[in-house]
């Protein structure tokens, strides 16, 4: 186990970092309902797709493990991305705008409104990558 978990989770927080770019750059570059669908869609799919990759794998897909451990990085971080996103349309439109029209500064803006905000769901997406990651390392086992 703790050889499958040192050999495997380089690669598989790599894909998570790579999936996360590629998340991120989805949003920025597609249109607001696009980008709504196609999360919920992958919200779903793609848990399933990391968690039945290791049985795919066995039936004679031809890569190696590390290959492996990073297309289920891949695949898990649109579900981690999620929660943030969630906190974010959840908060009101002009908050910072109005803040920074106050007289506060990047700081004070920092300290009182996005850490108490966004904390709870950054906690909650660092328990999802860990979970989903140690679920996948745990199936990969050969």
């Amino acid at each position: 186990m703790t050889f499958a978990f040192y050999t495997y989770s380089p690669f598989l927080f790599l894909g998570l970092i790579s999936g996360l770019s590629l998340c991120g750059l989805g949003i920025k570059l597609l249109p607001y309902s696009s980008t709504r669908l196609l999360g919920l869609l992958l919200l779903f799919s793609s848990p399933l797709m990391a968690f039945f990759f290791p049985f795919w794998h066995q039936n004679g897909i031809n890569i190696t493990r590390t290959q492996f451990a990073f297309f289920q990085g891949i695949f898990i971080s649109p579900t981690i991305i999620f929660p943030l996103g969630a906190t974010l349309l959840q908060l009101p439109a002009g908050t910072n705008r109005t803040a920074k029209s106050l007289g506060a500064n990047f700081y004070t803006r920092l300290r009182l409104i996005w850490i108490p905000v966004l904390f709870p769901s950054a906690f909650l997406s660092l328990f999802i990558a860990f979970a989903f990651s140690f679920i996948c390392i745990i199936l990969d086992r050969p």
